[in-house]
């Protein structure tokens, strides 16, 4: 009776043992890829050489990986709530502000377009001198910078911010603020104004060529669990261009909307494009 208590106890505490244990090793499965990748990135800018990520799904890892955080921040009565611009139709009459942060070095450009498919510039900022800044790992980049806001003004309709990010400065794109932007009261002869003409053709092709390539990239917006991943994997096996992007959109108390760009099988630089949708619609 006695030896059979001690098995009944010994076994009684493998099992309480085994219990904690599967939860713990649980969790540690359950990382979530936004967490992946912060940790990857921190990893590799005290590295020498990045080195590939493994994301549970995709076919192999992934190199070259760039990642970048927004909010869109709507101002509701002096506070700012974020919500998702690819879910949420504003209003006119509705005020913003932009956040994004990096998770890598990175050169921010930023652009406004308008319904017409003009293009402002909002970083660096149109009408100015300067150029773009690298933008480090962990700053935040504000739009407006200065506790303003950007407010939806008839008519209604849809509009885009178009953000490009570069691990290296792009000369087109650096020379759009310091040359392309007629500065106000300036007076230009035939020959700037057909320099300047020549240079924004150069800026707009160099944007439809980013925008042409990344037609080609295999794109998910979800939830990035495994199962969205190996459809993504699916589709990079099926597709010529080996690069992937993920999005996923606020969820669970996260505020952000988390975008990550990576290589498949080797190492090209990543310029990315991102557009951030914003439709506005009319009373309500």
């Amino acid at each position: 009776m006695r030896r059979q208590e001690e098995k009944l106890w010994v076994a009684l505490v493998l099992f309480i043992a085994i219990g904690t244990a599967i939860p713990a090793e649980s969790k540690a499965q359950e990382i979530s890829v936004r967490d992946l990748v912060r940790k990857h990135l921190s990893a590799a800018k005290s590295e020498t050489g990045q080195k590939k990520l493994h994301l549970t799904g995709l076919p192999t890892d992934v190199s070259n990986v760039v990642a970048l955080e927004y909010t869109v921040l709507l101002r509701r009565e002096g506070r700012d709530e974020a919500v998702d611009p690819k879910e949420y139709q504003f209003k006119i009459g509705d005020q913003i502000r932009v956040r994004i942060e990096p998770l890598n070095d990175l050169y921010i450009y930023i652009f406004h377009e308008g319904a017409s498919g003009k293009h402002t510039s909002l970083l660096p900022e149109q009408g100015s001198q300067e150029k773009p800044v690298l933008v480090t790992r962990g700053k935040t980049v504000v739009l407006p910078n200065d506790d303003s806001v950007f407010e939806f003004v008839p008519p209604a309709g849809e509009e885009k911010l178009i953000v490009v990010a570069t691990e290296k400065p792009v000369e087109d794109l650096d020379a759009l603020t310091g040359a392309v932007f007629a500065q106000p009261g300036e007076q230009l002869n035939d020959e700037e104004q057909a320099a300047r003409a020549k240079l924004r053709a150069r800026v707009e092709a160099r944007l439809q060529s980013i925008r042409r390539r990344q037609q080609k990239v295999v794109q998910t917006r979800g939830l990035l669990t495994p199962e969205t991943l190996k459809k993504a994997g699916d589709k990079i096996a099926r597709s010529a261009d080996k690069r992937v992007q993920l999005e996923e959109p606020p969820h669970d108390g996260k505020k952000s909307t988390f975008f990550v760009s990576g290589t498949v099988g080797n190492s090209r630089q990543n310029d990315v494009l991102l557009t951030i949708p914003l439709v506005s619609v009319t009373g309500g």
